[in-house]
């Protein structure tokens, strides 16, 4: 059985790296499913349930809310010291790679598994209502030895790195 909650955020970001108006300073209303899948419980206070929705969102207030009201940036975004100068680290999250949606997600998906006592399966961050990156578990991939598609298995593993974004 699977289930999914919702978490909103507002967040700004720009993309260093990036030739057109994503380069510039932006921010969005961003929206992150996150998916979960167990039996259902048999006995005690979550009996019939996956896992009780509050823990769920107290995970997702944990791990996606520390980033609500932040600006996200790279940590070898030429700008992101100007950032840090005016906004501080309360207002600015700094991340490893560019903060796509892709790579949000990716960083989302490492952070939740950590906490998460159920198997995370599926986690969306929609950056506006028509686009979103989602990550599953697995992915139809083709390599570069085959010309067939394969199965790629992209479960976490037991020790992700939790990167320090701040409160």
């Amino acid at each position: 059985m699977r289930i999914t909650r919702k978490y909103e955020l507002d967040m700004g970001h720009c993309l260093p790296d990036h030739d057109g108006k994503c380069y510039r300073p932006h921010g969005h209303r961003y929206v992150v499913e996150a998916t979960v899948e167990a039996e259902l419980v048999l006995a005690g206070a979550e009996r019939g349930m996956v896992v009780d929705f509050g823990r769920l969102k107290a995970a997702m207030e944990q791990i996606v809310g520390s980033y609500d009201h932040r600006f996200v940036m790279c940590e070898d975004d030429p700008r992101r010291e100007a950032m840090l100068d005016i906004f501080g680290a309360e207002g600015v999250a700094t991340i490893t790679d560019p903060p796509t949606a892709e790579n949000l997600a990716q960083l989302w998906v490492e952070c939740l598994s950590a906490v998460l006592t159920v198997p995370l399966v599926g986690l969306r961050v929609y950056e506006t209502p028509n686009c979103w990156a989602e990550w599953l578990p697995w992915e139809v991939a083709l390599t570069v030895e085959e010309t067939e598609p394969a199965l790629v298995d992209r479960r976490i593993p037991d020790t992700p790195l939790i990167p320090d974004s701040g409160p």
